[in-house]
């Protein structure tokens, strides 16, 4: 395991250093108050592969700190849609790209735009289809027109591609399913006695200094260097953003609790029949958990686990038996990796010794192989037979492994017949996974890295990870991360780098060694860095 977390003794937190010492700011080390012990910050390096034990800094018995960090959460992204411009502008979308990768290239356009210029798009482009989303399936994403020569009615696609599965980035952020969202409602509205408001009060004093903070925060650091923030508060921002994008059609709710199933391990020996899982414990409401402790809110893990195209191996005997380090070689082509079950149980049993005994644990398993899976975890068929875990619920999305079954060497190629229903899969994956107080699986995957920002989002706090496949955050999947690590400069660098996203040309050599887009890239800006320091200097010397 890659030394990658500390909690240290310190009356100053380290990742936040004052405005003389503005360079500190660009390091990739997460630093925050650990609330359980006294003058202790927790650290965790976003390079790393691991930050798991950084479970330890979560204050576990106190849900009000937990529903405080929510409610601002939303007061957080309700300040950025509120002091942002909106220029009527359309947000990213791309024909071929996966919803995944789509949703974090949105969120880097978006990003960006906002940090220099403090706009917001106001919506994806209507027309701009994609092959991973037909809208002729969902009714929302049509409307009715009546011909005027003929007055018959019929039905256009009026939202195409991503429009037909997020709405307006700048209306009301979605609230169906958004259980821990009205929670911290609740909670807040309940500390605040807002029941002594009188008539014409419709918000609280305390709300509406608290928005007046945020704004002022927003406005105060709006600027597009991003060491005015420090590694977490860029992290957060960034997950934020990345929400606004990922403002779901309340359809998409009722799709995704249609398939929602949940199975509750009473004991060690129980028997399961994961072809009817759905009759064992289905639940509609992800927050009506069954637990050991219905007054305690169970500890949630997002499992994403990678099968299908990510696979370079048929055979389930051959993944990988052990994750992958940092300094690992660049996976793409037929060189991506998959691991065995056990892999990710493990991590799991290391969450259950981290997490507190009376807090039950909750896993949240986005797969494209769910049924295989779940046999494999609760029949105890995995390969080594070796890491059992205590599970009280696992979570998943039960959609036909058929959806996800095809000849061609990638979901995006044409001889895939499914490609539109992974559409629907992704989005609905996705929001299960944002509901993890902790992240296992794989950050290389922009579907991962994804996910894992919407969860940041949500719970407006660092979310633990422990990531598989020998990639950080901050990194791509094609590439060596150890190798790379030095020319990752920033935090701006580590959420914003993508050589597709540049439109890098490696001129031949990616299916060799990977990218190396990233270092070559680096040594051009030095160089020209350089040689404005020349300038710079020559002038100078003219002018004495």
């Amino acid at each position: 395991m890659i030394k990658s977390f500390s909690s240290t003794f310190s009356t100053d937190d380290a990742g936040a250093s004052k405005r003389n010492k503005i360079k500190d700011r660009s390091r990739l080390e997460v630093s925050f108050v650990n609330p359980n012990i006294d003058n202790t910050y927790c650290r965790c390096d976003l390079i790393s592969v691991d930050c798991l034990d950084s479970i330890s800094c979560i204050p576990h018995n106190n849900p009000n700190h937990l529903n405080a960090l929510v409610w601002i959460g939303l007061e957080t992204r309700t300040a950025i849609k509120e002091t942002s411009i909106v220029d009527g502008g359309e947000a990213y979308s791309d024909l071929y790209l996966p919803i995944g990768k789509q949703l974090q290239y949105a969120a880097i356009d978006t990003w960006k735009a906002w940090r220099s210029d403090n706009v917001l798009p106001e919506y994806y482009h209507r027309r701009s289809g994609s092959i991973f989303v037909n809208p002729r399936w969902y009714p929302d994403c049509q409307k009715n027109r009546t011909s005027v020569n003929r007055g018959s009615t019929y039905s256009i696609m009026y939202y195409k591609g991503t429009s037909c599965f997020y709405q307006g980035i700048t209306g009301e952020e979605d609230s169906a399913g958004t259980i821990m969202e009205h929670n911290a409602i609740r909670w807040f509205e309940h500390n605040n006695n807002n029941s002594t408001l009188s008539s014409s009060e419709e918000v609280s004093p305390t709300k509406l200094q608290i928005r007046k903070i945020l704004k002022a925060f927003l406005h105060d650091h709006q600027s597009n260097d991003s060491r005015i923030l420090s590694p977490l508060g860029n992290l957060l921002m960034f997950g934020h953003i990345t929400r606004i994008m990922f403002n779901r059609r309340p359809f998409l709710e009722e799709i995704y609790q249609a398939h929602l199933t949940s199975i509750a391990v009473l004991s060690s020996s129980t028997e399961y029949d994961t072809k009817k899982a759905g009759k064992i414990k289905t639940t509609t409401d992800v927050s009506d958990d069954t637990t050991k402790n219905n007054d305690v809110d169970p500890f949630i893990v997002g499992l994403h686990m990678r099968r299908g195209d990510s696979c370079n191996e048929d055979s389930p005997q051959l993944y990988q038996k052990e994750p992958s380090p940092l300094d690992s070689p660049a996976q793409f082509g037929s060189n991506r990796m998959c691991y065995q079950t056990d892999v990710y149980l493990e991590a799991i049993r290391r969450i259950r010794q981290l997490v507190p005994n009376t807090r039950p644990l909750h896993v949240y398993v986005a797969t494209d192989d769910a049924g295989d899976v779940m046999e494999e975890i609760l029949h105890h068929k995995t390969f080594n037979k070796g890491v059992e875990v205590e599970v009280d619920q696992w979570n998943y999305l039960n959609y036909s492994r058929s959806h996800f079954q095809y000849e061609a060497e990638s979901i995006e190629a044409d001889e895939n017949e499914n490609k539109h229903i992974l559409g629907e899969t992704a989005v609905a994956d996705l929001w299960l996974l944002s509901h993890g107080h902790a992240f296992i699986g794989h950050l290389g995957s922009r579907f991962g890295k994804a996910a894992w920002l919407l969860a940041t989002s949500r719970h407006n706090t660092f979310v633990p990870f422990f990531t598989v496949d020998g990639h950080s955050f901050c990194c791509e999947i094609d590439e060596n991360c150890g190798e790379t690590e030095p020319y990752i400069t920033d935090m701006e660098n580590c959420l914003t780098f993508g050589h597709e996203y540049i439109d890098y040309d490696h001129n031949g050599t990616y299916f060799d060694s990977g990218s190396h887009a990233r270092k070559i890239v680096y040594h051009e800006q030095e160089k020209k860095k350089k040689e404005r320091r020349r300038r710079k200097k020559k002038e100078e010397e003219e002018i004495e």
